[in-house]
């Protein structure tokens, strides 16, 4: 390898991987819960309402597919990002599509905002949304300076 190889691939910033690592960290939680969910784990459902529950696994295919979508390309997204890959730039787009969808249907039409309440529940929704279009966001950025390829 000459030097002139290196010369033209920019060097990982320490940024990529604090944010890497805490949007893995961040998207693995998210499908923890996906899963301790959907399994109807006792343990870790324990402290819900069953109202909360029977609203989550009553809820049409589509929207528990859009959850499966939004988590699991979310860490996918989160793996590519910290793999360096320009591909997680589309793949955290889709985490964030879904989210959005599926949130708008479950508080627009879905009766969340009834079941779940207006408070907590909507913040962390909010939260969940910011979150990924700042993802989104970053990894856009980071292609665009060539440190994704």
């Amino acid at each position: 390898m000459n030097h002139s190889d290196t010369t033209n691939t920019p060097q990982t910033p320490i940024h990529l991987w604090i944010i890497g690592v805490l949007s893995l960290l961040w998207n693995g939680f998210g499908c923890f819960n996906y899963v301790m969910t959907q399994s109807r784990n006792e343990g870790y459902l324990k402290d819900f309402p069953q109202e909360q529950l029977d609203f989550v696994w009553n809820s049409p295919a589509w929207v528990t597919g859009g959850w499966a979508l939004a988590v699991w390309s979310g860490l996918l997204g989160s793996i590519l990002l910290l793999l360096r890959k320009r591909v997680s730039t589309p793949t955290l787009a889709i985490s964030l599509i879904c989210a959005v969808i599926i949130n708008v249907y479950n508080y627009g039409f879905g009766g969340a905002m009834e079941v779940m309440g207006s408070g907590a529940s909507l913040v962390m929704t909010g939260v969940i949304i910011v979150v990924a279009i700042l993802l989104w966001m970053y990894s856009r950025a980071m292609a665009r300076c060539s440190v994704l390829n």
